[in-house]
């Protein structure tokens, strides 16, 4: 298939970049800024899909700049449908698991979002603009991975691994639970996802399991049996005032249903984010 792809640099955009390129998919990279007008025109295809993985992801400064995270998480995921819309392509939206309440968790593809903080915002007002093409479909979920050069400290991953090799004491949250999946296995499930000959609106990715960030940072300590550091567990409400939810895992049951998944361990995930990086 003919696909265009947002993100390329990040985390999940460079992995499904790949990994399309390995199906044998023709891939083209979204070069410009999401800000940038004119972009319909920069890019008519001919695509069979539009995937839009690019988003100003970091929630404080999205809290800080909210005209830029507008532009950039809800205009530019309105100005990429349109991109799909006149090419006669159809469109993933790459949405996020925080876009609900929180305060739950095993939340399904039709409960209502209900966002806590601007760039949970600005990503559900990117799932309304996408709904708005009836060939869009909406791909929440929770990822964890490391760039591919090398961590840079921008994910809950990088930190982590960047703190524990330099031996830093660090403070994991015990009351913030997912059910994460690796950049590789996501990137991996939507090549599977744009294949399959159905449409389904809104899909939620997850692992088998689910645990606190703090549970999750301890397995990826075991990666460093010579760290000599310490690790407190401390409850997210010692943070930022941003306000964060804190139960963000889905439930995915109508999802792996749909596209014959087999869901895994978030340890075997663990597991696949270094390998893949070794």
């Amino acid at each position: 298939m003919r696909i265009l792809i947002t993100g390329v640099s990040g985390l999940l955009g460079s992995e499904l970049s790949r990994v399309l390129n390995e199906k044998g998919h023709t891939v083209t990279v979204f070069k410009h800024r999401l800000e940038d007008k004119n972009i319909e025109k920069k890019y008519r295809g001919p695509y069979d899909w539009v995937i839009h993985a690019a988003a100003m992801t970091t929630v404080d400064q999205c809290e800080k700049e909210r005209e830029k995270c507008w532009e950039v998480n809800a205009l530019g995921t309105r100005k990429m449908r349109d991109v799909a819309k006149k090419a006669g392509a159809r469109f993933l939206y790459i949405s996020t698991a925080s876009v609900f309440l929180g305060d739950t968790g095993n939340y399904r593809e039709d409960d209502r979002p209900y966002p806590q903080n601007f760039y949970n915002l600005s990503k559900f007002a990117g799932e309304i603009f996408a709904g708005e093409y009836e060939k869009s479909t909406i791909v929440r979920l929770v990822i964890l991975g490391i760039h591919p050069d090398g961590s840079r400290g921008r994910n809950f991953v990088e930190w982590l691994v960047d703190s524990f090799s330099a031996n830093k004491d660090v403070k994991l949250f015990n009351d913030v639970i997912i059910n994460p999946l690796s950049s590789v296995t996501t990137a991996e499930l939507i090549e599977k996802i744009l294949v399959a000959k159905k449409h389904v609106p809104i899909i939620h990715l997850t692992s088998k399991d689910r645990l606190s960030k703090a549970a999750v940072g301890k397995l990826i300590l075991k990666k460093f049996p010579k760290y000599t550091g310490t690790i407190e567990e401390v409850s997210s409400e010692t943070r930022s005032a941003t306000l964060h939810p804190k139960e963000i895992w889905l439930n995915s049951d109508a999802t792996a249903k749909s596209f014959d998944i087999k869901r895994p361990r978030i340890e075997d995930e663990i597991r696949t984010i270094f390998s893949s990086n070794s």
